[in-house]
């Protein structure tokens, strides 16, 4: 009997605390088991911290504490030009996008986070009719079209300096987007100039309309380097001369990363030097070459060196030069200047040529 009584009270005790606990509602969260276990107090951070048993969290009395002072995120890149006219123009000048290989990851990337942040106002297309524009159904001026003169042949440099300060009505994206990030953006853009070009300009492949894309920036400022800072060229010499057939030029500063056929972005100084003497001699044919050192597979050093050759090809008919005076060839390792024994030899073997044939 007494257990039975005993059992009923146990009983009516937990009825009554679940009773309790059901009548939840409205401001009262109901009777609850240890509640801090599974709801813990939320407190907005570097805010006067809540008294728990007539204690604050910390010494201070903030609910957080600041970071130790230097302390920088990991993974964090720092960027050394500030918001001003003066660096915006310097950014053009000087910051290069690092991601020219590698596209398909890059662009893959650059379209998420670009119709994350920037579609609302720009537009998926980059017409610049986003949703919260008066292009679209929201009530915000639209940002300039990235298709019209000025943006279509706006730096990547730039680009990024925007991006990074904000610019005009658009804020800073550096604490929604790293670094590479911000890069992946731009370059997802300019890939989408580069379609609009290809359209426009009647240009026959993607890679030539991203050439055009790239080259116009490069007129804008986006990579001619200071006439002081201008690497020493064999091609100055040849810039009022008349070329000879026979003679055979190396290009010192063209430049591709290792493995790949991409032409990287301070090549364009080089090139365009080239343009100017293949117009300023347009009775002349030139075979454009391409050569590596003798590391690794032959048939796809073979293979990398038409590739490259074909790059430079690409890059001159983009520029003006008639098709018809440029041939491409691709030699691989078999045409060595040097000892490939060296890594000093083999960084002379790995070259890019133009010769007179006619």
């Amino acid at each position: 009997m007494a257990f039975q009584k005993k059992y009923n009270t146990y009983l009516l005790a937990i009825l009554a605390i679940c009773f309790a606990g059901c009548k939840a509602g409205g401001n009262f969260p109901g009777m609850e088991y240890m509640p801090d276990m599974a709801h813990s107090k939320a407190v907005e951070t570097y805010t006067p911290s809540p008294t728990v048993d007539n204690e604050v969290l910390f010494a201070n009395g903030m609910s957080a504490r600041l970071p130790v002072k230097g302390s920088i995120p990991r993974g964090y890149m720092p960027y050394h030009l500030k918001d001003t006219a003066e660096d915006y123009e310097l950014a053009g000048s000087s910051v290069r996008n690092p991601f020219h290989d590698d596209r398909e990851a890059v662009l893959k990337n650059g379209k998420k986070n670009f119709e994350i942040y920037c579609a609302v106002c720009h537009g998926k297309g980059g017409a610049g009719n986003g949703s919260l524009t008066s292009l679209g159904s929201g009530p915000y001026p639209p940002p300039p079209s990235y298709f019209k003169e000025g943006y279509l042949d706006m730096s990547e440099g730039k680009m990024f300096h925007s991006v990074h300060h904000g610019k005009n009505l658009m804020g800073s994206y550096a604490s929604q987007l790293t670094q590479n990030e911000r890069w992946e953006v731009i370059t997802y853009i300019k890939s989408l100039q580069a379609k609009e070009a290809k359209s426009s300009q009647k240009l026959g492949s993607d890679e030539e309309a991203l050439a055009y894309v790239l080259r116009t920036s490069a007129v804008s400022g986006g990579y001619v380097a200071p006439a002081e800072d201008e690497p020493e060229s064999f091609l100055d010499a040849l810039m009022s001369q008349k070329l000879e057939k026979g003679s055979t030029i190396t290009l010192k500063n063209v430049f591709f990363n290792s493995g790949s056929f991409q032409l990287k972005p301070e090549s364009f100084v080089e090139l365009g030097k080239l343009v100017s003497i293949l117009k300023n001699n347009p009775a002349s044919k030139v075979e454009i070459s391409g050569h590596t050192d003798s590391q690794g597979d032959a048939n796809a050093n073979l293979e990398l060196s038409k590739n490259r050759a074909q790059a430079v090809m690409t890059y001159l008919v983009t520029n003006g030069v008639p098709k018809a005076a440029l041939t491409s060839m691709g030699y691989g390792a078999s045409v060595p200047v040097a000892d490939n024994e060296t890594e000093e030899g083999r960084a002379r073997n790995r070259r890019t040529e133009f010769k007179v044939v006619e």
